[in-house]
């Protein structure tokens, strides 16, 4: 408890050193304003600046080695981190600009930790507690007409790429927004944005786009980031390509939208990859290429039912290819639906979904059954990331409330295993760096398949469009893979409070 009370005291204090106090009840009605920043005529274009800053403190208390680990380990444990963004967009009639640097500081990152949560990782990734560094987040030219109707340069350069949401602008019905949003994308490519670097990836993104219809295609190599602040390089070794098809809300299916896609994924960076084989085989593989091929399909839509609307979505997808020596086979599939009351008090809206993805179930045979997540936004579909969507199967029930036009209540509840109970129980978010880490880690599940049940809430609070805050807490209940794997504590917190200010 007094670990939480610390970490309160610390985004509180930071959260007055901004000037920013708790604003009033009127405030949180709308009718505290900023002014917009000011737009720059420059010759026949427009110049636009913008900057942001994120406070968040994190509370860690995660599942306990027990008295065999190391002597100075510690599961328990608070930091803090700063990120802040300017930048600049140019607008012309024929091509547009945008710039955008970041910066990153964090404080009091466990040096003790040993892989025990979010502190631990970015520890393991910077090597130092209290690492901060300024680097280009994007850079980027857009070009709306390339000389066909419809066809445009997206992006080229440095950008964020979340797959999923190439044609968010045109969706119109604000429930498949959200789906699209929270449920959709970034399941195998995103800009990792809940960590404090992100990702953004080098190269280019065009698309094709006549009424309902979008073609995007997308190359490059990712940037460092993530979890390492040095996010100023982008990893060679590592290069993917995406392709999707997609349909929003045509007049033939009003409010749905589907997608087919593919993406390519190699990896030569020379590293020992993490899967379930013993470590020696694995180090004999060290700089072998990985390649996969995945191939998917996702659709959505929502039905007026009622007092409200159903909303119903499917996501599958499979995978082939080369992990190193190994012949690479694996699938993953996801199916949701839920039912919003329209004209209920805080509007509640109700969903369940089951998700399950293959897991590895013999590391001897030569082949790699486990699905690989590529590079995700992890914490979308696992807001503790104790987990994230490979060897998983999560069957789950979560309720979104909204008790004030600007405050949003969701809590979720999870039943969590492991596919394979060969396999590990895989986290990450995919590569952060050129040397030294994976980017995705694990333990063995030996024998067991049972890993939690998981609760959380989240409360979010848009005070108006310049200023959000966020709190979150989450609680796992380990069950018997846990049980094998940590002789201490099978239980898990994690929490953190957030302020965001932008212009």
């Amino acid at each position: 408890m007094m670990r939480i009370v610390t970490m309160l005291h610390l985004v509180g204090s930071c959260v007055l050193a901004l000037g920013v106090s708790m604003p009033s009840a009127s405030a949180m009605a709308g009718e505290l304003s900023l002014d917009a920043p000011p737009e720059i005529a420059v010759g026949d274009a427009t110049l636009t600046p913008h900057f942001s800053n994120r406070m968040r403190g994190e509370f860690a208390d995660w599942f306990d080695p027990g008295p065999g680990a190391a002597p100075n380990d510690d599961s328990s444990y608070q930091f803090f981190a700063n990120v802040m963004h300017f930048g600049v967009r140019l607008k012309h009639q024929r091509f547009g600009l945008f710039v955008d640097g970041q910066y990153v500081a964090l404080a009091n990152l466990p040096n003790h930790a040993r892989g025990l949560g979010p502190g631990a990782v970015y520890f393991a990734n910077n090597r130092r507690d209290n690492p901060g560094e300024v680097f280009l987040r994007e850079g980027y030219l857009t070009v709306p007409n390339l000389g066909v109707e419809g066809l445009a340069l997206d992006r080229g350069g440095r950008f964020k790429f979340n797959d999923g949401l190439e044609t968010i602008a045109k969706t119109e019905d604000p429930m498949l927004q959200w789906v699209k949003k929270m449920r959709i994308s970034q399941r195998l490519i995103g800009a990792f944005d809940y960590t404090h670097s992100g990702r953004s990836f080098d190269g280019g993104a065009v698309s094709y786009d006549r009424g309902p219809y979008n073609l995007t295609f997308m190359g490059g190599q990712p940037t460092a980031g993530g979890f390492n602040v040095s996010a100023n390089p982008h990893i060679d070794g590592i290069f993917l390509t995406y392709l999707a098809a997609t349909v929003t809300e045509p007049e033939w299916l009003p409010r749905s939208d589907m997608r087919l896609f593919h993406v390519y994924y190699e990896d030569g960076r020379d590293l020992v990859a993490t899967d379930n084989r013993p470590l020696p085989l694995r180090q004999a593989d060290q700089g072998r290429d990985i390649q996969i091929h995945t191939i998917g399909a996702n659709f959505e839509r929502i039905y007026p039912l009622g007092p409200g609307a159903m909303d119903v979505m499917w996501w599958v997808a499979g995978q082939t290819g080369d992990w190193q020596s190994q012949d690479h086979g694996a699938w993953a599939v996801a199916a949701e639906a839920g039912y919003r009351f329209a004209s209920v008090p805080w509007t509640p809206w109700m969903r369940v979904g089951y998700f399950r993805s293959s897991g590895d179930g013999d590391p001897d045979d030569g082949d790699h059954e486990s699905f690989f997540q590529i590079l995700p936004t992890a914490r979308l579909y696992a807001l503790t990331p104790f987990f994230n969507l490979m060897n998983n199967q999560d069957v789950f029930w979560q309720m979104i409330l909204k008790p004030h036009p600007s405050l949003v209540v969701r809590t979720d509840y999870h039943y969590l295993e492991v596919a394979s109970d060969d396999d590990l129980v895989y986290a990450g978010g995919g590569a952060t760096q050129q040397d030294r880490i994976f980017g995705y880690g694990g333990f063995p599940a030996r024998g067991a398949h049972s890993m939690a049940h998981f609760v959380d809430l989240t409360l979010i609070w848009n005070v108006n469009r310049h200023l959000q805050f966020w709190a979150y807490y989450g609680h796992a209940f380990g069950q018997s893979v846990v049980s094998r794997q940590f002789a201490g504590s099978k239980q898990l917190d994690y929490a953190f409070l957030e302020s965001t200010i932008k212009w």
